[in-house]
């Protein structure tokens, strides 16, 4: 592949989005036509799959556009290759039938020259697109153009691929186990294969969930630990934390590395063969001299050890050479958050080890703060120092602030409106009458943050958490989304550009002007994202997504325990690593968006004695649905008190559905149909999530701890036990439940009469 395409693809594999973006803007810089040489092609082809992967799907979809209309060689070679990769990438960001129907076209004049994985990539776009027959002669041409090695994932998966889409009773068996064995200890390619089946859902082929169950996700770990140097005399204490790891399997972790049990932690799980990952609390530097070479030379070759054998070493703020309570603390969130968008990836969930003694250990940041953060008690293990008759000692304190220095953590909003320097003097009280819209929608729809400030169309606004920042960023992208800026004389729309970051920052008043001010090194940072997000789009960095993931697994943990299901705000997607100006180096930065679209579901619809409705994915739909029905039952003459069933099975049917149904956290529909014949009720439920028959499961064992009951078992039970019938059947893409009920008899005329 010519050197410039090499470099943009090498870019794109190490999630360097923007410089792949870079690079292949200079690359096209020379061109005359989409179609030009082969090197211009392949260029151009990276440079509109590294802008769909930054997020600007519209600017990607102009580029495809363009390359197709220019297109006229044909699509074999490399240029071919990232043609077809880039078409259905395009697809599964759009779901649209035309651009499934332009990935099939080139995946089919690759698959007539090429190999088993071309045949089979090809055999899935055409189930996707209902081309059954085309499919299953594409599947048999994979097959037997398919090498039988036995010691190759990509080609043990592709065999899983077309067992599955033609499903072969038995065809899957021997691949699925050779497979399983031979990625048994290798965490991420399990993970890798878990999602390559989970995402055959997409081209409307069935996994059996016996198939996703062979590939169980990474056990991932966080640790935390008493930052005492005097651990290193306790062999007693080592090894308890190899046996807390060993217990839980760990196979990834996330930590720190001050002397003491972090880097007793750390050590441990090198030497057990897992993925250790470091957060620092500041730079590498900064780490090393404040919080290790204080205990002596053998914490400190232990320190350079682990951080040369890391798989990553980030630091939560590069720019800080001191360590007070304030930036642990704020580093321990960012160890969760960041360990928790990771295990998010991979369909994982973390555990928390902490070696302490929990009584003991106040100071700030300690384990004794990020246990009380944790939320999840049955996924927590404790090495307690003091069970084990260990004496709690002080430890490497924390730095004390200056005196007179005021530092919190901050929530950092930066942004700016695009094209607002290119406006003619003329046009700039439009503008502003603009502007005051915007405020005025703002008003409804976001709370108060902590400060703003304002340089002409520049906003800078600051809150005390990550949810209340990313609700103000949510809403302000809102607002210039709802107005027009055409009905105030503006001759186009105006888009913003909005920046999220977080992290220590020192507070005060300025000198000269007397005004409150926020400042420091975080504060600088936070601008050098803005000009680089897409316009539309809130970006924001790994420090503060990290602070936003804890925060919303702190509250979905207290709902749960208040029993409850909570539903997340916010999706964040990974668009890469970004050189900021100004050196302030590398920044990885990603895509924030609500996860639920506005606006309410389908209401009812009653036609005689049939009702339909479609619900959201949230357990609180069925109070809803539940008046609806209660309507509908209404107009038939049925007395309410038959309803009661009914709600107590609804709300067991909704939940199980919203907990088990998807994958993600996204919005979805239930569709749900209720028919009335004479006596006979039967409602049913359907939606396009995961095959999963709730009936197939053992019957529940009341008397079990609640932790271990099967999915679905005590809700199902008792709908069970309330309804006269309970169905489940499998109609792809769906999933329907169907509920019967025979009602007592309504009352004739005569007897209602007094």
């Amino acid at each position: 592949m010519p050197t410039d395409a090499a470099r943009i693809e090498a870019a794109l594999a190490a999630g360097r989005t923007f410089e792949a973006v870079d690079l292949a803007c200079a690359g096209r810089s020379g061109e005359t036509a989409p179609g030009g040489g082969r090197s211009e092609r392949a260029v151009s082809w990276l440079a509109a799959t590294a802008l769909l992967r930054s997020g600007a799907v519209a600017a990607a979809e102009a580029m495809v556009a363009d390359l197709e209309q220019g297109e006229r060689r044909p699509v074999s070679g490399p240029a071919g290759a990232l043609r077809a990769r880039l078409l259905e990438e395009l697809w599964q960001a759009t779901g649209r039938g035309a651009d499934l129907d332009r990935a099939l076209a080139v995946r089919l004049a690759r698959a007539r020259a090429g190999g088993g994985a071309e045949k089979t990539a090809a055999a899935l776009l055409a189930k996707a697109n209902g081309q059954g027959a085309l499919a299953a002669r594409l599947a048999a041409a994979a097959r037997a153009a398919a090498a039988a090695d036995q010691t190759d994932p990509d080609g043990l998966l592709d065999q899983l691929r077309l067992a599955f889409l033609e499903a072969v009773p038995g065809a899957a068996e021997a691949p699925l186990a050779a497979l399983a064995r031979l990625l048994e200890r290798r965490p991420l390619e399990r993970a890798m294969v878990r999602h390559a089946l989970l995402g055959l859902e997409a081209y409307r082929v069935t996994v059996p969930e016996a198939a996703i169950l062979a590939f169980p996700p990474p056990r991932l770990v966080i640790y935390c630990g008493a930052r005492d140097p005097a651990l290193a005399g306790e062999p007693a204490v080592a090894a308890a934390i190899r046996a807390a790891l060993d217990a839980v399997e760990a196979e990834i972790v996330y930590g720190s590395a001050a002397a003491g049990a972090d880097l007793l932690f750390a050590e441990a799980a090198l030497d057990r063969g897992a993925e250790v990952n470091l957060v620092l609390p500041c730079g590498v530097a900064a780490c090393r001299e404040r919080l290790v070479v204080p205990a002596g030379d053998p914490w400190i070759d232990l320190f350079d050890r682990v951080t040369a054998a890391a798989a990553s070493l980030v630091s939560v703020a590069d720019d800080r050479d001191r360590v007070d309570g304030i930036v642990l603390g704020f580093g321990n969130r960012v160890i969760d958050g960041t360990a928790r968008l990771r295990a998010e990836e991979l369909g994982a969930r973390p555990f928390l080890v902490a070696a302490c003694d929990p009584l003991a250990d106040t100071g700030p940041g300690g384990p004794a703060d990020f246990i009380d953060h944790w939320g999840d008690p049955a996924r927590l293990r404790l090495v307690d120092l003091d069970e084990l008759g260990i004496p709690t000692a002080a430890g490497i304190a924390p730095e004390t602030r200056a005196a007179g220095v005021e530092q919190r953590i901050a929530g950092l909003l930066f942004a700016d409106v695009v094209g607002f320097a290119r406006l003619d003097d003329a046009l700039l009280p439009q503008f502003w009458r603009f502007m005051a819209a915007v405020a005025g929608h703002m008003r409804e729809a976001a709370g108060q943050p902590s400060s703003q400030r304002s340089w002409g169309d520049a906003l800078f606004i600051t809150a005390d958490n990550a949810l209340a920042t990313a609700d103000y960023a949510m809403a302000l992208a809102g607002a210039f989304a709802a107005v027009d800026a055409r009905q105030f004389g503006l001759p186009q729309e105006m888009a913003i550009r909005i920046a999220l970051h977080a992290g220590p920052v020192f507070a005060g008043r300025h000198p000269m002007t007397g005004e409150a001010m926020l400042y420091g090194g975080n504060v600088n940072r936070a601008a050098r994202i803005e000009p680089i997000t897409v316009p539309g789009q809130v970006y924001a960095s790994a420090q503060f997504v990290a602070w936003l993931k804890a925060e919303e697994s702190a509250a979905e943990a207290e709902t749960r325990l208040a029993g409850g299901l909570y539903r997340p705000r916010y999706r964040c997607t990974y668009r890469g690593v970004v050189e900021l100006a100004k050196r302030y180096g590398s920044q990885a930065v990603y895509e924030v968006a609500t996860w639920r679209a506005e606006g309410p579901m389908a209401e009812a619809s009653i036609d005689g004695t049939r009702l339909a409705m479609t619900l959201a994915n949230d357990p609180a739909e069925h109070r809803r649905l539940a008046a609806a029905f209660a309507d509908f039952l209404g107009r038939h003459g049925i007395d309410a008190a038959q309803l009661v069933p009914f709600e107590i099975a609804f709300d067991e049917v909704v939940t199980n559905i919203c907990r088990y149904a998807w994958q993600d956290a996204g919005q979805h529909a239930i569709e749900v149909a209720a028919e009335l014949d004479g006596d006979l009720v039967q409602v049913t439920f359907s939606d396009d999530g995961i095959a999963f028959d709730p009936l197939a499961g053992a019957a529940v064992g009341l008397d079990d701890d609640i932790e271990e009951r099967e999915i679905g078992g005590l809700g199902i039970h008792l709908v069970r036990e309330l309804m006269d019938e309970l169905r489940y059947v499998r109609d792809e893409p769906c999933n329907r439940l169907i509920l019967t009920k025979r009602l007592a008899p309504r009352a004739s005329a005569h007897e209602e009469e007094p």
